[in-house]
């Protein structure tokens, strides 16, 4: 072995080696930053706020009917993957929608009517992506899912500061090509599944994930309040933020490996954001750069913990990941604007001047951090079912569709009372889903040999001495 794979091997060994493919999800982030969140050119005619408006209310919209379509037609919607339509779909509505901002921006067409197509469209295909991109996620295991997060922050990153110096005249394939990639990347990942990991049918109906989602609205509404004071020069996916938690987490992964803890990165969420505020623009205008990176790094170790829990709900309890992603954007834009708004009305009332009003209006941000943590934590951890339970399945066996979406909790509470540690848990769930030792080992990135020995634990915790015995002991119907 070579210095540099040695030292590789030290920075990195612990973090999951994932498909590149997998980080192909942040072109659709991309997308809407260099077309509507922080365009480099103006693309609507003099209209861009009210363009960002108008492709924030069509994305809402659009997720709003997915996941409603999803809730009330699931035979025939579910899983969005095994319809090629949405793909098509999905890319044909960035790529018009690129076309038609190029064309106001040329003078090809006017621009008025023009600009709320191309604006509806990119909603369109940004709140399908979404979907189809969430389901892929809830195939995935937690660790693998944050590093497959990771990747796409790095890849959307790095793609924005480089496309957006471009010239429109390149910046215009460029933008097509991106669009393109948004699903041609996807389909590359879901070949990268074993077949029992794809998406399968729904087996019934959940209630609604409203805990997640006050955590969810709570966070949106603060990171926006905060960005409406502190500026947004930097966009929100191109902001060194951004990079900043990314790295953050591939350290931590890269030296707790198996041990990851995701709820502490809910305390560093905090932390960060009561950073951010403390200058509150106060001190000097150059604090300001520095609160709003601060900002968008609390903000993304919010969406990355927020995305790994639906993933997990989905990936162990058998709730449909395109459902609820699709809430959760939707509900996320509402309260990132809601945010904004009252940001900016204070703003306007406050002033330059220290005041009382600043420290009240600086003081809501971190009272709605600090409440969606205290809901994070009273739930204990990532594993929690965040009181998304079946309420009706679809099986005519009304128990084993009850067993299929509760088999995580069942594992939860065989591990807590025989003992068994965070990654047995894991393992036990990959057990009872037939998974093989070397699958597990590259699910989880771990070695065969440290998979059997945790496989070996689990059997002698449980006085079990055969995968027969574990199911019949966690009361599984094969």
């Amino acid at each position: 072995m070579t210095q540099s794979e040695t030292l590789s091997d030290k920075l990195f060994g612990k973090v999951p080696r994932i498909p590149w493919c997998y980080a192909g999800w942040g072109f659709g982030w991309v997308f809407s930053e260099v077309m509507y969140i922080k365009p480099p050119v103006d693309f609507s005619a003099g209209h861009g706020p009210e363009a960002f408006l108008c492709y924030d209310a069509s994305t809402i919209v659009v997720a709003i009917l997915i996941a409603l379509a999803a809730f009330f037609f699931p035979d025939g919607l579910l899983p969005l993957k095994r319809r090629r339509a949405w793909f098509i779909a999905s890319a044909g509505a960035f790529c018009a929608s690129v076309l038609l901002n190029f064309a106001v921006l040329v003078g090809i067409v006017t621009a008025a009517p023009f600009i709320w197509t191309a604006a509806l469209f990119a909603g369109v295909g940004s709140a399908t992506s979404y979907a189809l991109w969430g389901e892929l996620f809830g195939c995935l295991p937690p660790v693998r899912m944050v590093a497959t997060y990771v990747a796409g922050v790095v890849l959307r990153y790095v793609l924005i500061w480089i496309l957006s110096p471009l010239p429109s005249d390149r910046l215009l394939p460029c933008m097509l090509v991106v669009a393109v990639l948004t699903l041609v990347t996807l389909c590359m990942a879901y070949r990268e599944l074993s077949p029992e990991d794809l998406p399968s049918s729904p087996i019934g109906r959940f209630s609604f994930p409203s805990k997640p989602m006050v955590v969810i609205a709570l966070c949106a509404f603060a990171f926006a309040m905060l960005m409406s004071f502190v500026g947004n020069d930097l966009g929100v996916n191109g902001n060194p933020g951004v990079l900043a938690a990314a790295a953050l987490v591939a350290f931590v992964i890269s030296r707790k490996g198996e041990d990851f803890n995701f709820s502490s990165l809910w305390t560093l969420s905090l932390v960060f954001m009561l950073v951010a505020l403390v200058p509150f623009g106060r001190i000097s205008s150059d604090v300001l750069f520095v609160s709003g990176v601060f900002g968008s790094l609390a903000y993304t170790l919010y969406l990355m913990l927020t995305s790994v829990i639906f993933a997990n709900l989905s990936f162990r309890y058998a709730v449909s990941a395109a459902w609820l992603f699709s809430i959760e954007i939707a509900t996320r834009l509402i309260f990132a604007h809601a945010g904004s708004y009252v940001g900016d009305s204070l703003q306007g009332v406050i002033g330059g001047g220290p005041s009382m009003m600043a420290v009240v209006a600086c003081s809501i941000p971190v009272v709605a951090f600090a409440v969606a943590m205290l809901i994070v934590f009273s739930l204990k951890g990532l594993d929690s079912d965040w009181g998304v339970v079946l309420t009706k399945p679809f099986s005519k066996d009304y128990e084993l569709a009850l067993e299929k979406s509760r088999l995580g909790i069942r594992c939860r509470e065989v591990s807590r009372a025989n003992g068994l540690t965070s990654r047995e848990e894991e393992i036990l769930l990959l057990l009872w889903r037939k998974k093989r030792p070397v699958d597990i080992a590259a699910d989880m990135n771990l070695s065969v040999s440290t998979v059997r020995t945790h496989v070996k634990h689990i059997y002698a915790k449980l006085n079990v001495h055969s995968s027969k015995e574990l199911l019949g002991l966690i009361e599984v119907d094969e």
